[in-house]
């Protein structure tokens, strides 16, 4: 049986600036009952809504439960390869953008195709169905917010050029991050983040 896809994506995006602060609080209080308080209570995001800053806080959190403690001390000193780490840990968390990744974008890159198309997504979705029967009860509405997010994401994580032609680009991760993905074994990480040279 398939890990069910998490899909609390659709909400949000990379939340990259809300990431950084969570992060660097984390490094200076990690106690996440603590850190939910004062996401609550306004200290930690400042969104206006009460229930906005939660689930802010609650997303990143638990995308957080999935990253490397170099990702999140990287992260919150906004160091160099800081957006990668982040991409890679909701590729990571969120299992349908990580075989998107992997199954789809590394794939045309390999085959030295630049052009992400919307046809490309949701025929990934096709073939993904049967095996994930969680994305057959979404609806036509939900299904283009998860396809215009998940283009966002790749767009943020410096996959994609900014534009509407949905270019690839080619990966430029930092050496530095290289290494501490190699010492961890996590050779997916760098396919997440079109890393090619991992001979």
């Amino acid at each position: 049986m398939n890990e069910p896809y998490r899909l609390s994506f659709t909400f949000g995006g990379l939340l990259f600036p809300e990431s950084v602060i969570i992060a660097q609080r984390y490094q200076a209080l990690p106690d996440w009952d603590a850190l939910k308080a004062e996401a609550k209570h306004g200290e930690l995001l400042r969104k206006t809504r009460s229930s906005s800053r939660y689930r802010y806080f609650r997303e990143i959190r638990d995308r957080f439960s999935q990253a490397w403690p170099f990702e999140l001390e990287l992260i919150a000193a906004e160091g160099n390869g800081a957006r990668h780490a982040a991409f890679a840990i909701c590729c990571r968390y969120y299992l349908l953008l990580g075989d998107f990744v992997h199954e789809v974008v590394r794939d045309k890159l390999a085959m030295r195709e630049d052009h992400l198309g919307l046809s490309d997504y949701y025929h990934f979705l096709e073939e993904k169905a049967p095996f994930h029967p969680e994305l057959s009860t979404l609806s036509e509405i939900t299904l283009t917010k998860l396809r215009q997010v998940t283009f966002r994401m790749l767009t943020e994580g410096m996959l994609l050029e900014n534009g509407r032609e949905h270019r690839i680009k080619n990966p430029s991760v930092p050496e530095s991050l290289v290494r501490k993905y190699r010492e961890q074994g996590d050779t997916m990480a760098l396919e997440h983040l079109l890393y090619r040279q991992l001979g």
